[in-house]
């Protein structure tokens, strides 16, 4: 058998740079200016620019008129402090001020009764002929314009530091007495009923005042 040769080595990569590639004898054109198409495009967006600007300009003035003339002025009212309510008094004076305004309200209560009394004896305020008589039913309107004024009297003189009872009794008097007024200046039917109330109250306010400011 013929005996292997040895490896050829390589051959060395070549010192020199490989040969440039030919240029062309051809000429190459010259690029084009674009410079008119860019001025042409600021110029366009400069108008457009200037347009937005326009619109924007009109659309704030217009929003401006609109808030001018659709906004009211904001005007505060300055709210009043609520009154400050007595200091209570000690318990023996306070009662003792709201009997006074009870014997001040029985004033009133002794005129009502002496302005009704010219209507006969047997007779009521809901008889036909009290309210077609003239004087009489002038009679019925100024009592009941008296126990109006015993239930204002009264009302106002409650002090504070009030007995709660000889409180509650006294409010709920007052109120029995400017029912009644309703009662006779209206000649309802019901004012029977009122009076009675009247009267039950008009006996628990004698009671607890003897007890509470006996005089």
């Amino acid at each position: 058998m013929p005996e292997p040769r040895p490896p050829v080595a390589p051959a060395a990569y070549p010192a020199f740079p490989p040969p440039q590639y030919p240029q062309p004898q051809y000429p190459l054109p010259r690029p084009r200016r674009r410079w008119p198409i860019t001025v042409g495009v600021v110029a366009a967006s400069a108008v457009v620019a200037a347009t937005i600007a326009a619109v924007v300009a009109v659309n704030v003035a217009g929003n401006r008129a609109d808030s001018g003339t659709s906004t009211a002025a904001t005007v505060t009212v300055a709210t009043p402090p609520a009154p400050a309510k007595p200091a209570p008094l000690p318990a023996a004076d306070a009662d003792r001020r709201t009997c006074q305004a009870w014997l001040a309200a029985g004033d009133q209560i002794h005129a009502a009764s002496a302005a009704q009394s010219v209507i006969p004896k047997g007779m009521t305020i809901l008889d036909p002929a009290v309210r077609d008589n003239p004087d009489w039913s002038a009679a019925v309107r100024k009592a009941a314009d008296s126990y109006g004024k015993a239930g204002d009297t009264l009302a106002a003189g409650i002090a504070p530091g009030t007995t709660t009872i000889l409180d509650q009794a006294a409010t709920t008097a007052a109120a029995a007495l400017h029912t009644l007024s309703t009662g006779y200046g209206t000649f309802d039917a019901a004012n029977g009923n009122t009076y009675h109330v009247m009267r039950e109250t008009a006996d628990t306010m004698d009671v607890l005042c003897e007890r509470l400011a006996p005089r």
